[in-house]
């Protein structure tokens, strides 16, 4: 992904796509004029971020926004180690970052369910006049931080994923039904109850695997 070189800067970290670490990503907030302008590159930059994760998209959904403090410790990769969540901000002594009011009165900045909500639904839904929450998000007004001696600390959003809980209930509902149905047809066409049984038996753990498998793509998100 792309960082774009601006004077006003939001600080994004994100998951690359398989990986373990953190990486640091910096929007361009020179030429957003609007809410609507903010939250749609937020959602650029998180969709273009997810990598192999997009082909499961329907499993895996943000379920929360946090505004933390990091460490940024390689130059290279944009790696950073999360140092303080969910709701930390830049003191109001550090005029590194513009934000307003200084100091932010109510926390957080932006409620996460604002976020999630732009992230989930479309452009259309969105206000192209509003101008409410993006300044009160703290913006690095100085050289972005990927330019800097490391380590150096800074603020912005990560954005947490977890499972698609709908899609989940409904999967092992229709798992659960899909093996009933399959053991009573396998006992009336074959004649064997105990065959039938088993193999029912077999597909119900079936969700026990993709709730495995979902665990495993989320540990690190």
């Amino acid at each position: 992904m792309n960082v774009i070189l601006a004077q006003n800067i939001l600080q994004y970290a994100r998951t690359p796509a398989g990986g373990m670490y953190k990486a640091l990503n910096e929007i361009d907030m020179s030429r957003i004029k609007s809410d609507a302008g903010l939250f749609l590159a937020v959602k650029n930059i998180y969709q273009n971020g997810r990598g192999f994760k997009s082909r499961w998209r329907m499993f895996l959904k943000p379920v929360s926004v946090e505004f933390v403090q990091f460490s940024l410790w390689n130059i290279r990769r944009g790696y950073v180690s999360i140092c303080d969540r969910p709701l930390c901000v830049p003191p109001k002594e550090d005029f590194q970052y513009d934000f307003c009011p200084r100091p932010i009165a109510q926390l957080p900045p932006v409620p996460p369910e604002i976020f999630i909500h732009y992230l989930e639904h479309n452009e259309t839904d969105f206000n192209p006049q509003r101008y409410v929450w993006t300044p009160r998000l703290p913006k690095r007004i100085e050289r972005r931080l990927i330019n800097c001696d490391v380590p150096i600390y800074g603020w912005g959003i990560y954005i947490r994923e977890g499972p698609n809980r709908v899609i989940v209930f409904w999967l092992i509902i229709a798992t659960v039904l899909g093996s009933v149905l399959l053991a009573i047809l396998w006992a009336s066409i074959r004649g064997d109850i105990q065959g039938g049984t088993g193999l029912g038996t077999l597909i119900l753990a079936l969700p026990s695997v993709i709730m495995a498998f979902m665990f495993r793509i989320c540990e690190n998100t």
